[in-house]
Formats: C-alpha cells, sequence, structure tokens
C-alpha cells in the first residue's frame, strides 16, 4: 500500500494544477488492484498476461496518456479530470460470469448506487455495461465499465470521473474511444 500513497504523492507534485488529480490517480491505481485482489481468491493466477492484440485512439485532444501503472492503458481528460483505462487478463477466470468479473472492479468502493447495468452488443461478444457512483476512500466517484471476453482474454474498459454526475461530453468521449478500439 506505501507504494500506491508513494505513487499518488509523486503525481500530487508534478500535477499539482490539477485540483482532482490525487484521487483521479488513486482510483486509476487501484481500479487494476481490485480486480487482481478480487480475482486472485479464485485461484493462482501464475499463468495471467495482459493483452496487446487491440488498438485504439484517443478519443479527442483533451486526452493526454498518463502513466498506466497496472493497467494496460490510462488516459485522462485535461479539462474534467478523467480518466480511462483499459484492463486485460488472458488465459486465467475466463469461466466466471460478467456479473463477477464486472462487480470485481468496484471492490472498495463504498455506498454503491447503480445507475444503469445492462448487457450489450461490443466486438461481437457479450459485454456488461455497467455504470455506479459511490464513494472511493470517501469522495463521491463514478464509474463506467464494460467487461467482455475474447480470446481467451478478460477485457475492462473503465472511464472514471471524480464526480457523482458524469458529463454527457465525457461519456460522448468514452463512447467514440470505445468505437476506436479493435481487438485483434
Amino acid at each position: 500500500m506505501s507504494y500506491l500513497f508513494n505513487f499518488i504523492s509523486r503525481w500530487r507534485i508534478t500535477l499539482n494544477c490539477f485540483a482532482r488529480i490525487s484521487i483521479i490517480i488513486f482510483c486509476v491505481t487501484l481500479t487494476p488492484l481490485f480486480q487482481s485482489c478480487s480475482i486472485s481468491l479464485l485461484g493462482n493466477n501464475s499463468d495471467e498476461s495482459s493483452s496487446d492484440n487491440y488498438t485504439y485512439k484517443f478519443p479527442t485532444q483533451a486526452w493526454i496518456e498518463i502513466p498506466k501503472d497496472r493497467s494496460d492503458m490510462a488516459l485522462m481528460n485535461k479539462d474534467f479530470g478523467s480518466i480511462i483505462t483499459i484492463s486485460s487478463t488472458c488465459k486465467k477466470y475466463i469461466t466466471a460470469s460478467l456479473k463477477n468479473l464486472a462487480n470485481n472492479i468496484y471492490t472498495g468502493v463504498t455506498d454503491i448506487i447503480v445507475i444503469d447495468e445492462k448487457e450489450i452488443q461490443l466486438f461481437d461478444r457479450q459485454t456488461l455495461k455497467k455504470q455506479i457512483t459511490g464513494k472511493l476512500d470517501g469522495i463521491n466517484v463514478s464509474l463506467l465499465s464494460y467487461t467482455l471476453i475474447k480470446n481467451k482474454c478478460i477485457y475492462d474498459f473503465i472511464l472514471i470521473h471524480p464526480q457523482i454526475t458524469i458529463p454527457e461530453r465525457i461519456i460522448k468521449d468514452m463512447d467514440n474511444f470505445i468505437n476506436t478500439v479493435t481487438i485483434n
């Protein structure tokens, strides 16, 4: 856990012009950890790997790449402080339900209110789309996630926003981003 706080402290100093950056980095850092911690309860993850079989484009010029820590990639919106991440895990847990896999993303978030949850088709696969609000370390956050399994890999596309309501512009950017992703 001290690694996490050191990571946050470095970013707070480097990017102090972003008022909410510490909670955002906290969210980006913890999101893959939530998945790893929860999934590790399902079994030994020594055969686990990430996928590099996808490509994507930045949603707009307002998004910049930030250090990804344990996720496959991370982008931050300079105007709103929102973050988009992709996390993938291959060769393990593909028999778990989409609902269980998606719920692992939200481990550590308290006072969860589910705004929307439905199954959709994405990348020619059944995908669970889920939007929640809650508190992470006492701070209000909103998360929008898409969880799917393709080519023996679990993909989580996650939008993290540091307020209760995600602006329509940010949701549109997430939708545009997902439309640029190609999974091989």
